[in-house]
């Protein structure tokens, strides 16, 4: 999800900050109520280029989970608390034993070609998450969607009537119905095993506020939909401008070719603050950074050694992470909830002790036996290489672990 740090870990989760840049103004001291008006074109800086539009397989790529979720709606949405509000369905019953699940979706929902949206779009999409070439697609959210879906019955009560029966309460049932669904009469004819790869994941047709009006190496450009019955977009177009990374899209918004920048990177901040023409505007974003910890990998197998991972997870300091790679531009999480949401509940998190650390790896036999920093234990020395998206980051960890005798390579 997000950027994560593919080596191995400990799960040290940060929730990293979107940090928007908008033009100032000024304005005189008089009481007044800022309406938003109407028209114009919104353009915006992204980094990427867009691979699967489809709420199905696009959870590998931010772009295209941003561009999925305004083409796109599941049968319910989330609201600013996590909690849920209709979407394509206009209400759902829960039975009293929490096992059935029955939606009403919209009368008057319309796939952005005009098509009607049915039950069969839903069962179709519930269909294709069961199978047993969507679990092989290759992207873990895959396997967790597969093994979630399987275990649900789907039925179609009418056109407009979907029932779903758990074999036990899960009570995060609901929120897996965000995902979007897909419209059967397009997508009906193309194997599962091939869906990854078909064209239409750059012709999305959903149900969402905005469509689809164009593609091409240099970006994409959305209009509102016409079928909409919520409340209608107020401007006339989005373009999203590609970039081949966050120096550049941001270089473009300095130079005034956008509007915005989906991400200021931490060490941009300063430049950003410091502009007479911007102010910066940060807040929450559901993301994550994680670590993970590599137990197959013969070459790293220390990293199987759980006072190894212990130490790597004592010597952290987090808050200093924070700081020093990031900008402050990031909050410590406590585990895959994120504050914020109705079922956060901060627990206890070890302290850094990096004496502790220290202590757990001479017990276990790595010591500095040459002088050179590095610990070892016979002809294995704790060293290792991180990978990941943002060297920044990287090289603040691999500092961090030095105090203990590890050696990381960012």
């Amino acid at each position: 999800m997000g950027r994560a740090i593919r080596w191995q870990a400990v799960i040290a989760v940060l929730g990293i900050l979107l940090l928007a840049a908008i033009l100032t103004t000024t304005a005189r001291q008089i009481t007044t109520v800022a309406a938003p008006s109407k028209g114009g074109v919104y353009r915006e800086a992204v980094v990427g280029l867009p691979r699967n539009i489809n709420p199905l397989f696009s959870f590998a790529n931010d772009l295209d989970r941003d561009l999925t979720g305004m083409i796109f709606q599941g049968l319910v949405a989330l609201n600013d608390r996590g909690e849920p509000v209709p979407a394509l369905a206009e209400s759902w019953e829960i039975s009293p034993n929490q096992t059935e699940y029955t939606f009403k979706l919209r009368s008057n929902a319309r796939w952005h070609d005009g098509a009607p949206v049915t039950a069969d779009d839903v069962i179709f999409t519930v269909g294709v998450l069961q199978s047993q070439e969507f679990a092989q697609a290759g992207q873990p959210a895959s396997i967790y969607l597969s093994q979630l879906w399987s275990s649900v019955t789907a039925e179609k009560v009418d056109d407009t009537t979907v029932r779903f029966r758990l074999q036990q309460p899960l009570a995060s049932f609901l929120s897996e119905t965000t995902i979007g669904i897909l419209p059967e009469h397009l997508w009906k004819d193309v194997p599962v095993a091939d869906m990854p790869q078909s064209m239409l994941n750059l012709e999305p047709v959903g149900t969402g506020p905005w469509r689809l009006a164009g593609i091409d190496a240099v970006g994409a450009r959305l209009e509102p939909n016409p079928y909409w019955r919520g409340a209608a977009p107020l401007l006339d177009g989005i373009e999203f401008r590609f970039y081949p990374d966050y120096a550049s899209a941001f270089a473009a918004f300095q130079a005034g070719e956008v509007d915005g920048v989906s991400r200021i990177l931490p060490q941009d901040l300063p430049a950003a603050e410091e502009s007479d023409t911007m102010s910066v505007l940060s807040a929450p974003l559901a993301n994550e950074t994680l670590l993970f910890f590599n137990l197959t990998d013969p070459n790293v197998a220390f990293l199987a050694e759980k006072p190894v991972r212990q130490a790597l997870w004592l010597a952290l300091d987090v808050p200093a992470l924070l700081e020093t790679a990031l900008n402050g531009q990031a909050i410590p999480a406590d585990g895959p909830i994120m504050p914020g949401t109705w079922a956060y509940a901060a627990p206890p998190r070890p302290a850094t002790d990096v004496a502790r650390a220290n202590q757990l790896l001479t017990e276990a036999g790595w010591v500095d036996s040459d002088g050179d920093g590095v610990r070892d234990n016979g002809d294995n020395s704790l060293s290792f290489t991180l990978l990941g998206d943002d060297p920044v980051l990287l090289a603040a960890l691999a500092d961090q672990w030095k105090a203990i005798g590890v050696w990381a390579k960012p």
